[in-house]
């Protein structure tokens, strides 16, 4: 199912009426078991607001965040999965990691290959969560935090928390 799904966002067509409503469905029992929110936005980048003059999320943002996401957070729950979509957010916004979300996402060294990574329905929610509760009280982590990694925290920023296997920290400097 999910196959059909990328296929079709590849080719930049939406699937049939029949396949859609069968992944609709399979998309509602999974929210339900992992009690995740979902809404039949299709396009979540139309309520994500930003500070200053960063241009909207385009459809390819979403795809690149989708796939870096998959590939960072594999084998890590949604939760991990948003907070990890979150922090690329959060450093599009701090204005110093890159210009665009894609600049941020693609930029050298930052994060794993966009291509690395297979998109399931998990990822695919955790990145509309991301989008759609950022700037809103229901982030799953705050502006400040702008690293993570697995394992461990890094040797620089300050500790903020761990999800699953994944740690993430702020700037030395911030309180929070």
């Amino acid at each position: 199912m999910i196959a059909i799904i990328l296929l079709s966002m590849m080719l930049n067509k939406t699937p049939g009426k029949a396949v859609q409503m069968e992944i609709n469905t399979k998309v509602d029992e999974f929210c339900k078991e992992y009690q995740l929110a979902y809404d039949d936005l299709d396009h979540p980048n139309s309520i994500l607001t930003l500070e200053g003059d960063r241009d909207p999320v385009s459809d390819l943002d979403i795809e690149l965040l989708e796939r870096v996401v998959a590939a960072e957070g594999r084998g890590e729950g949604v939760d991990c999965q948003e907070a990890i979509a979150t922090v690329m957010l959060n450093r599009w916004q701090d204005g110093s990691f890159g210009d665009t979300l894609t600049a941020v996402i693609t930029a050298d060294g930052q994060f794993a290959d966009p291509y690395d990574g297979e998109i399931s329905i998990a990822t695919h929610l955790a990145v509309k969560n991301a989008l759609i509760y950022y700037n809103t009280y229901c982030m799953c982590i705050p502006h400040q935090v702008l690293y993570f990694r697995a394992d461990h925290y890094h040797t620089f920023g300050k500790p903020y928390c761990s999800i699953d296997n994944t740690y993430f920290s702020t700037r030395e400097n911030v309180v929070l």
